[in-house]
């Protein structure tokens, strides 16, 4: 559950940092990388967490999310 609340917050922050189109996709490659990822990865939730903070543009999120995915295929 932890997990989630992590996942919901950034999804709150994403909106905040960047918009609310951002928020809506960054919602929808979280769900891709939620399904292609196990629940016990924290590698992948820690790898979302740096993809947000290192982020300088919603464009730079959505590709580094893209590569979460890739990597967890």
């Amino acid at each position: 559950q932890a997990r989630a609340e992590t996942l919901a917050s950034l999804e709150k922050a994403v909106g905040a940092r960047f918009g609310e189109p951002a928020a809506r996709s960054f919602g929808l490659q979280l769900e891709i990388v939620r399904q292609a990822a196990t629940v016990e990865d924290f590698k992948v939730l820690d790898a979302i967490c740096q993809c947000v903070m290192q982020s300088e543009n919603a464009e730079q999120l959505m590709v580094g999310l893209q590569s979460i995915r890739t990597e967890t295929a």
